[in-house]
């Protein structure tokens, strides 16, 4: 996801006008629907964790919520990057890491 985000977030802020850096490379998936590619890894996403909740592995919560934020954990670093003040890939990832192991501590079973 990570990825993905790396290469369609700077293509998303150019489309919108803002100006930065070299223009952005080729999607990562060039013939899929943006729109449905996210929803499709939300979901897929969203079905992991109900599974893992039914089985008892992380705590009662709102599993679409959820699957929303750690989502978020990749596109938020992605985007940072794409800004004037760039980051190295090793921080970017650290960052995403650091951001799910946050969430994913929180998920404990009580």
């Amino acid at each position: 996801m990570l990825t993905f985000f790396q290469q369609t977030i700077p293509q998303m802020l150019a489309a919108a006008g803002v100006k930065f850096g070299p223009p952005p490379g080729p999607p990562h998936h060039p013939d899929e629907d943006m729109e449905r590619m996210i929803q499709g890894d939300l979901d897929k996403i969203h079905a992991y964790l109900k599974h893992e909740q039914e089985l008892g592995r992380i705590r009662q919560t709102n599993t679409r919520l959820l699957a929303a934020m750690l989502f978020g954990c990749f596109a938020n670093p992605a985007l940072r990057a794409a800004l004037p003040d760039e980051q190295t890939a090793a921080e970017i990832r650290k960052n995403a890491e650091e951001m799910v192991d946050i969430i994913w501590g929180g998920l404990k079973p009580e």
